[in-house]
């Protein structure tokens, strides 16, 4: 077999790897064959030949092809791993978020009497946390600015009430209207 790839390699005294066609030499019963053989020859230094090796192509790179194959399973099963925890994390980023905006939505709207849901010990928990007490300052300070308001008001209304009496009180009596720093 190949007797055209060791009288080349023999003269040539190199070693080598080819692809060669299988072949017996002239009159052989797989002449004109298109099967491929992978040879291997290295001359020996202490004798005028060498050792060669070789093989049907699929046989020689099978361990190469498995290899190949499972890399290529090993890295669709890694990628389809790596997709799915990717939407896992997302998915739990994301809902923390979509609450924690919807939250400040009801809070520029005016509601400041639902709570924030807390996430956790991260920092979109410790965010979330923050504008709870956020926003129950805003509540509390938005109540005793109403109070203060109302009160104000009823100041007002007795104050001008207690004047327009006090105006009464002199036009009937018809004396002099007291000034403010009488008052």
């Amino acid at each position: 077999e190949h007797l055209s790839f060791y009288v080349r390699m023999g003269k040539e005294r190199r070693a080598g790897v080819e692809t060669v066609p299988y072949d017996v030499g002239i009159g052989g019963e797989y002449e004109g064959s298109t099967a491929m053989h992978v040879m291997a020859y290295a001359p020996l230094q202490v004798a005028p030949w060498g050792v060669a090796v070789g093989g049907d192509r699929e046989e020689t790179f099978a361990p190469l092809t498995r290899l190949r194959n499972s890399i290529f399973l090993f890295g669709v099963f890694t990628l389809c791993v790596v997709l799915v925890a990717t939407l896992v994390g997302t998915r739990r980023l994301v809902k923390p978020i979509k609450a924690l905006t919807e939250s400040a939505q009801r809070i520029s709207s005016g509601d400041l009497d639902s709570r924030i849901s807390t996430y956790g010990g991260d920092e979109i928990g410790l965010l979330a946390r923050t504008l709870e007490i956020m926003r129950v300052k805003l509540r509390d300070s938005l109540r005793e600015l109403t109070c203060w308001g109302t009160e104000l008001e009823e100041r007002v209304k007795t104050r001008t009430a207690e004047l327009e009496r006090g105006n009464r009180d002199l036009s009937i009596t018809g004396a002099v209207a007291p000034t403010l720093s009488q008052s």
